[in-house]
């Protein structure tokens, strides 16, 4: 979405949100950010708690799942079920796309990938090197990097000290799984020298 959808009771949906769903007793809980899940949290408005209906809901905002495209639709009926929660929410929303599954054994395989990448010898992309993000070294007053991004994969933002010299580049692996911060050591492959995993 373009805006973050915000709702009754705190009920804070982000723009380009990603979270773990779990459906237990009729109901979908949506994980809080550490992935942890709180029946506080469970929800089955708009029929979502009939799985042959392919509907979810995420906090209260019901979609229903195309299994042609693996996406999340908001269809006529779920537009009203979720305005109870999100009395916000535009009807220019609907018949579009606000999300896609993926499911926990891509995840999975994302996370062995993720794994395997520590003993690669070479960066994880083809990587171009441009002056206009070059931060000046000279600055003692340090730095913040800001971006925005979205993929299906895995996401790489590389570092380097010296662009020609390989060994001084650092990569970070941003997944669903874990942020990993790679350093690149030519002869030896790319070292983890630090990770961070979603339990």
């Amino acid at each position: 979405m373009k805006k973050d959808l915000v709702g009754n009771d705190d009920y804070h949906i982000p723009r380009n949100m990603s979270r773990l769903l779990k459906y237990t007793e009729g109901k979908w809980l949506t994980a809080e950010d550490d992935g942890n899940f709180h029946f506080y949290n469970g929800f089955n408005n708009g029929n979502s708690g009939d799985p042959r209906r392919h509907k979810i809901s995420i906090l209260g905002l019901v979609l229903t799942y195309n299994p042609k495209t693996g996406g999340l639709e908001l269809l006529p009926p779920d537009f009203e079920a979720s305005k109870r929660f999100f009395p916000e929410l535009h009807d220019t929303f609907v018949w579009q796309r606000l999300a896609s599954v993926v499911e926990e054994s891509q995840l999975v395989s994302m996370a062995s990938a993720a794994a395997k990448r520590e003993t690669m010898e070479n960066p994880p992309c083809d990587i171009r090197w441009s002056n206009a993000l070059r931060f000046d070294p000279t600055d003692g007053g340090g730095k913040c990097l800001h971006f925005t991004a979205a993929s299906e994969g895995a996401i790489f933002v590389v570092f380097a000290a010296l662009p020609k010299d390989r060994s001084t580049w650092y990569y970070v692996e941003i997944t669903p799984l874990k942020v990993a911060i790679y350093k690149v050591r030519p002869v030896f492959g790319a070292k983890s020298v630090g990770s961070f995993t979603a339990e």
